[in-house]
């Protein structure tokens, strides 16, 4: 059977994060009987299977991989294609402070901090959210953490005495 050389057109996902592992998709021509070389031993690859247009592949990162753009290869004896993944910095994980957040009953906002464990490539939303709003409620209800930044401001407002719980969800 005659090979074509592979021509790579779409990869998917186009990144992953320091530490994670996950499938590859690339889409193209020639991709039969190809096999995939990546840029440096920050890369574990398995799995590969192969058809014309289509080649999987598992991958995981390091965790401690170069952030940024790498290109990888995907070969056949009739040649090989380039295409490029991105490593982007771990997930960040909530937090906020000062912790215990306590506040008095007296309608007055107070400002505490919302911060990202590390800094990001993408802006996080963080929802916001108490379990009793006749007790404190909290503004505003949804915020971003935009790219780079670790640290945002939101304020709490104590309504009533006791105790309620405050609750941080972010969907990226």
């Amino acid at each position: 059977l005659p090979v074509a050389a592979p021509l790579v057109t779409l990869v998917t996902p186009y990144s992953l994060r320091r530490g994670q592992s996950g499938q590859i998709t690339l889409n193209g021509d020639g991709l039969a009987y190809s096999s995939v070389t990546s840029p440096s031993s920050a890369f574990t690859l398995n799995g590969v299977s192969a058809s014309p247009a289509i080649l999987n592949f598992n991958l995981a990162v390091a965790d401690d991989a170069p952030l940024g753009a790498h290109t990888f290869a995907v070969s056949n004896s009739a040649g090989s294609a380039n295409f490029v993944l991105a490593v982007n910095p771990k997930l960040p994980t909530l937090s906020i402070a000062p912790l215990p957040l306590a506040v008095a009953p007296d309608n007055v906002p107070r400002s505490f901090s919302i911060a990202l464990s590390n800094p990001d490539t993408v802006a996080h939303t963080v929802d916001l959210v108490t379990s009793n709003a006749a007790i404190a409620t909290v503004s505003p209800a949804s915020l971003s953490v935009p790219p780079g930044q670790t640290t945002v401001l939101a304020s709490v407002t104590g309504v009533s005495g006791g105790s309620t719980t405050l609750t941080l969800s972010s969907p990226s």
